[in-house]
């Protein structure tokens, strides 16, 4: 490892520790753009991550700059499908949005997203009203999950608007309870 790449590691955790979250999301993107083991990883050790255990951290910054690397080496020209989802995941931060949301549902990372991703709305309103969030969060959020070519209909937005009123923090904290245990 050359002294350069060491000091962008350093500068890396000096950055992780003024936007944490933020810099965990992107460690937690590249899991999804290419390297599924590392994400097992990531939810197997999200407890020592969040305490700012170093040798986990290290490790994360590690692997997510060589995924990274690899990204941007096979396709310096961004022309391939690798650098075309990565790039994707910039734009929609999608991948951002469900570690987010696992970190601090504590549910893991990999389940969150299979949920997310199902046909229905209803993990979003449920992680939403657990976390306190307001509808215009909601509402956001299944936005986001569409994506910039799909757009849901006002009745599909207006039922979930609906049900995410409906939907008791108790119930909503029991469901997120039962995910934690998949």
């Amino acid at each position: 490892m050359g002294r350069g790449t060491w000091k962008l590691w350093r500068l890396t955790i000096l950055i992780w520790c003024r936007e944490f979250s933020a810099g965990l999301a992107e460690v937690i993107k590249y899991g999804f753009i290419r390297d599924p083991e590392f994400l097992d990883w990531l939810d197997s050790h999200m407890d020592a991550l969040l305490a700012r255990d170093a040798e986990p951290l290290t490790h994360a910054i590690e692997r997510s700059c060589w995924n990274k690397a690899e990204v941007v080496a096979s396709d310096e020209r961004e022309t391939g499908d690798m650098r075309a989802l990565l790039n994707f995941a910039k734009a929609f931060k999608y991948e951002e949005v469900v570690a987010a949301l696992a970190m601090m549902t504590g549910v893991k990372i990999t389940t969150l997203d299979k949920l997310i991703d199902g046909d229905r709305y209803d993990p979003i309103l449920i992680a939403c009203k657990v976390l306190g969030f307001e509808w215009a969060t909601a509402r956001a959020l299944i936005v986001m999950r569409l994506g910039p070519n799909r757009a849901a209909s006002p009745a599909d937005i207006e039922g979930a608007r609906v049900n995410f009123t409906r939907l008791m923090p108790s119930t909503a904290q029991r469901v997120v309870d039962f995910w934690k245990t998949r």
